[in-house]
């Protein structure tokens, strides 16, 4: 779910230029071609055509696919619409939380290379180095010997 905080910040931006929810979210829908643009689109169109309620789409989404933050989106877009909280500022907040998780994801996944380059430095370079220095002491030494 990379595309989530781009989904919420253009669903965020339709709502701050007078679009409802729906129409924001169409409007990401309509223009995105992703995994998470086709999961909304049919999200969507099942409160649309009356099978479910916008609420129990979003958390039967979030449940389908067991990502948090999607689970964490509906229940703001739940809360928001039931309380009359402000949505976009909600979406603001949610993107930001997203991005900073993706991005402790990825510094975290940084840390974890020189780990994994020890056992191929080890296995290859070291041996060659190893070579390479004592290569010479040895040929001197069977000249000499």
């Amino acid at each position: 779910m990379r595309e989530l905080p781009q989904l919420l910040d253009i669903v965020m931006l339709g709502l701050l230029s007078g679009l409802s929810f729906d129409a924001s979210l169409e409007l990401y829908c309509g223009r995105f071609e992703t995994q998470t643009a086709a999961l909304f689109r049919e999200a969507l169109t099942s409160w649309r055509m009356g099978m479910c309620s916008r609420e129990k789409a979003l958390a039967d989404m979030a449940e389908e696919f067991d990502v948090d933050a999607l689970r964490r989106f509906s229940s703001a877009v739940s809360q928001a619409l039931h309380f009359g909280a402000p949505l976009a500022l909600v979406l603001e907040r949610q993107a930001d939380v997203i991005r900073q998780e993706q991005r402790s994801d990825v510094e975290e996944e940084i840390e974890k290379t020189p780990v994994r380059m020890m056992v191929p430095l080890g296995t290859m370079v070291v041996p060659a180095m190893l070579l390479a220095i004592l290569g010479p002491l040895l040929g001197a030494s069977v000249r000499l010997g």
